[in-house]
Formats: C-alpha cells, structure tokens, sequence
C-alpha cells in the first residue's frame, strides 16, 4: 500500500521509489509516516558482517524506541534490545536456505 497525503492510517507502505514507510504518531499527536530503509543482509555472494547485523538491529531498535541515543535510565533496556535482536537476525540469516 503506498502512502499518499491526503488518506493515512496506521498502515505501512511502500512508497513510488520502493523505500519502506513506517507509520509514527509524532509527539504532537498527528500520524505520520518514516522512511528508512534496513539494508538487505541476506545476500547470496557473501555473509552479512556481524557489524552490519548489528547496525540493522541498531536501527530497528532506534525506530522502535523513538531514541536515536537513549537516556541513562533506557541505555541497558536498549542495548539489550540490540544485542537480542542482533542475535535472532544472525540465527535467521545462518538458518535461511537458498534455492
């Protein structure tokens, strides 16, 4: 579903250039939509870099934290979230099949 100005809701799209969108209620209350793209790290010439499965765990938990840089009282919850999601992606990746 793309996302158009005029009718949103709380449903992602794609936009016209294939760029993911991320519904968000911004802090003033209005629905709004994000675009950020995770890179693609299932790849068939070569194993994603544990660096760059965490960078995508990183960004997934600063998109679903709303913090680019948590606060002292979040840092551990969010690093934690990072070091797990980090985790689940690496088992997804190595456990994947290729035809």
């Amino acid at each position: 579903m793309a996302a158009t100005g005029a009718s949103r809701s709380l449903v992602g799209g794609v936009d016209r250039l294939g760029r993911i969108l991320i519904p968000v209620i911004g802090s003033n209350g209005e629905e709004r939509f994000v675009c950020r793209s995770i890179k693609t790290l299932r790849r068939k010439d070569n194993r994603a870099t544990d660096e760059e499965v965490r960078a995508a765990a990183l960004q997934f938990v600063r998109k679903v934290s709303g913090y680019r840089l948590p606060s002292r009282a979040n840092e551990k919850p969010f690093n934690t979230a990072v070091e797990e999601i980090s985790a689940a992606s690496r088992r997804l990746l190595n456990s994947l099949k290729t035809k």
